[in-house]
């Protein structure tokens, strides 16, 4: 099966999870949701990520280190249009999240250009438009196995 950006590779969009955590004493968890598979969509995600105060997203990701604002979270296909399960950065930075916490368990989504006067230019920035003042990521490959 064909990929994106020309990557052939099976398709390994059905192990995707998010875990969405309702924790307002942060370690005294009062219920959460985990989404996993084909549930893990990104109308699912749009639709309750404001709801909570942690996010951990176990995913694929694509960083864009060019054009940042085009680097994207890959969701598992809800459409055969590829386009349609692709998250981009410009649009989650104007999603209203309410998250304390958002954990990207994705490959280099930490990595970006240095821009002088704006920090590093990557995920981190689009979460912290997006309201989220605290995010762990990561600077590396991912093993999805």
């Amino acid at each position: 099966m064909e990929f994106l950006r020309g990557h052939s590779r099976p398709n390994r969009l059905i192990y995707l999870e998010i875990y969405a955590i309702r924790s307002p004493k942060y370690f005294g968890f009062d219920g959460g949701n985990v989404f996993l598979g084909l549930a893990a969509n990104k109308d699912n995600f749009r639709q309750v990520a404001s709801q909570y105060q942690i996010l951990h997203l176990a995913m694929h990701a694509y960083t864009d280190k060019d054009n940042p604002l085009f680097s994207e979270l890959i969701f598992p296909p809800e459409t055969d249009n590829v386009s349609e399960n692709l998250l981009y950065a410009y649009e989650l930075s104007h999603l209203d999240l309410n998250a304390d916490l958002v954990i990207l368990s994705a490959c280099n989504t930490g990595v970006g250009k240095l821009a002088k006067g704006e920090g590093r230019m990557s995920w981190v920035r689009a979460f912290r438009q997006a309201g989220c003042p605290n995010i762990v990521m990561s600077l590396w490959q991912v093993d999805d196995e």
